[in-house]
């Protein structure tokens, strides 16, 4: 018997239609904690549908690759031919490296640089070209594998790959030095930094507690110069006002923002359902098309 997959979130507008599948973008977000989709009508550049699906998995292994085979093949019309799929993975461990200096047969030098990389990973890059430069990074092969024969058509990216180009097309020709960005996810999250039509700065930091959070957050201030009495700190991802962490951090940085949707696209009123700031990353995937 398959095994049974309830969505946590399902937001659908009325105006969906299998039959039109051929014309709409589908965008998937895989971690281990979350598999989570959205589709895009082409014809009217509208989000009309999201859903979510916990996963609790510690590792991804060869039980979490059945799980996401078993939730795709067996759901309602995910195995229908869409005319896009773009998938993005959650895998701590990115490095950057400029196009012009970026060798194809040197991306595992690069990527040891900074990172561990285990046996059961590969080294992969994304070009971000509207920064001109590559993301290098690992995920794990069996699921790369079974990504690629589930979707072939598909386009897998690195999470950090298409959060960055996303935040760098809303930040394009706007005086945003003092912003910065915090994506935050379940154990770990990433800080960027946009300044004069470029990526200033950018890391990931693992955190368990509220306290780990804010240690990040004002180390990178103080490294990169800006005042925490300041500075504006816009957020993204699922974290909520009130909570540990928003609590603590509003302690040392007043002007707090949540970032909120991007005027490229419009949403269907059934997104009224969850707050602007919640899976941006994911919402704007088609940018990164």
């Amino acid at each position: 018997m398959a095994e049974t997959f309830n969505p946590q979130m399902k937001l659908q507008d009325e105006t969906f239609q299998i039959a039109n599948i051929p014309q709409y973008n589908l965008s998937i977000q895989i971690s281990l904690q979350s598999f989570c989709f959205s589709i895009l009508d082409k014809a009217q550049n509208k989000n009309i549908v999201f859903e979510k699906y916990n996963f609790r998995e510690t590792s991804y292994n060869n039980t979490f690759c059945e799980q996401v085979e078993s939730l795709i093949n067996n759901h309602e019309y995910l195995k229908q031919s869409f005319y896009s799929v773009i998938i993005i993975v959650d895998n701590p461990g990115s490095t950057l490296i400029p196009a012009g200096l970026f060798d194809e047969t040197q991306k595992k030098d690069y990527f040891l640089f900074n990172n561990k990389l285990t046996e059961d990973k590969i080294i992969l890059s994304d070009k971000l070209h509207y920064l001109d430069v590559y993301n290098i990074y690992s995920l794990p092969e069996m699921l790369v594998d079974k990504l690629k024969q589930l979707f072939p058509s598909g386009r897998i990216l690195h999470d950090t790959s298409s959060l960055i180009e996303e935040l760098f097309v809303k930040n394009k020709n706007k005086d945003s030095g003092n912003t910065i960005y915090v994506n935050v996810q379940p154990a770990h999250f990433e800080v960027l930094i946009f300044q004069n039509n470029n990526l200033f700065f950018f890391n990931s930091f693992q955190y368990k507690t509220a306290e780990d959070f804010i240690y990040y957050i004002l180390f990178v201030a103080e490294q990169m110069k800006r005042n925490p009495e300041t500075l504006e700190l816009v957020l993204l991802g699922e974290i909520e006002r009130p909570s540990a962490i928003f609590d603590l951090l509003f302690k040392y940085v007043r002007n707090i923002k949540f970032c909120n949707h991007n005027d490229t696209f419009t949403y269907s009123y059934v997104f009224n359902e969850m707050p602007d700031h919640f899976y941006y990353n994911l919402l704007n995937l088609n940018l990164c098309v």
